[in-house]
């Protein structure tokens, strides 16, 4: 575990030492020192709302499974897993919490807790794939400019494809295996693909559309806090991909990669990279900010 999270260490050092040395660091500063502090509220004020879309589509997933807990309760468990997504890798790193949490609460329902939360971010990620394939289709051309963003256009309509395939054939898998703990796993894809409920899945897709817009439009004042015009619709396709890119363990928090993947989307649009960097960590370090709220209800609850 030690040597794992030294690699991951070095890693984000690393990822973040090449970034910086491609960025000119006084002017990088210089558009960080002008930026308009009123549009960084706006978008300091749009995370709790964002909170609270998230934890409306957790509920809903776990009302699936009979499991009710209040509102509040949800609220201020998503404020403590995003404080714990600063220190773990990828983004989702707080839900392991998220899980420990209501499992120790909760006995006897340890599949369908850890099923709620995958469905949760599951459709989350679907709804980055789905909004990032429509939207690509206004930048049909760009795709031939560059061999990864085709390979990347199949791969998002095979992804598409196959969870239509696996959520709507009714697809189950046999647990004949030898090994106990593959039988385990297996009764938990099982379960989750068990979902069949129509109203909750709308509700599902319908919050993670409003949550993803939330994050658009908050990318979009960060530019304009940094006085660059950018279309909206550009933001529309590199945004859901970007959030994709937190999906890979390498990093803490996927610092370094999401802002690497973010800078080199950006710069197959003409984007200026060091204002798409500013734009990137300003961003993460508002949401870093506003998950200390997080951290100081973890503090002042009893566990």
């Amino acid at each position: 575990m030690k040597v794992r999270s030294l690699f991951k260490i070095i890693f984000t050092i690393t990822l973040c030492y090449i970034i910086l040395k491609n960025i000119e660091i006084s002017y990088f500063l210089h558009v960080i020192k002008n930026a308009k502090v009123s549009y960084l509220i706006i978008m300091l004020l749009l995370w709790p709302l964002s909170v609270y879309i998230s934890t409306l589509k957790w509920k809903t997933a776990l009302e699936h499974y009979r499991i009710n807990i209040k509102f509040h309760k949800l609220f201020d468990l998503y404020l403590v897993g995003s404080f714990f997504n600063n220190f773990l890798p990828t983004s989702i790193g707080g839900d392991s919490y998220k899980f420990l949490f209501l499992n120790k609460k909760i006995r006897g329902k340890k599949a369908q807790i850890l099923s709620s939360i995958i469905i949760d971010r599951g459709f989350g990620f679907l709804t980055l794939i789905m909004f990032g394939l429509f939207s690509g289709i206004f930048f049909i051309k760009k795709y031939y400019q560059s061999y990864f963003s085709i390979s990347s256009f199949f791969l998002i309509i095979f992804l598409i494809l196959l969870v239509f395939l696996l959520f709507f054939t009714g697809f189950q898998i046999k647990q004949n295996f030898g090994f106990s703990i593959i039988n385990k796993a297996i009764k938990l894809v099982n379960v989750i693909l068990s979902f069949r409920d129509t109203k909750k899945i709308f509700l599902l897709v319908l919050y993670s559309f409003f949550f993803l817009l939330i994050g658009i439009f908050s990318i979009y004042i960060c530019f304009l806090a940094f006085n660059y015009k950018i279309s909206i619709l550009v933001l529309f396709f590199i945004i859901p991909l970007i959030n994709l890119s937190e999906l890979f363990p390498f990093s803490i928090n996927s610092l370094g990669i999401k802002e690497g993947f973010g800078i080199y989307l950006m710069s197959i649009f003409n984007i200026d990279i060091t204002i798409g960097l500013a734009v990137l960590l300003t961003s993460r370090s508002l949401v870093m900010f506003g998950s200390l709220i997080g951290g100081i209800r973890y503090l002042q609850r009893k566990y």
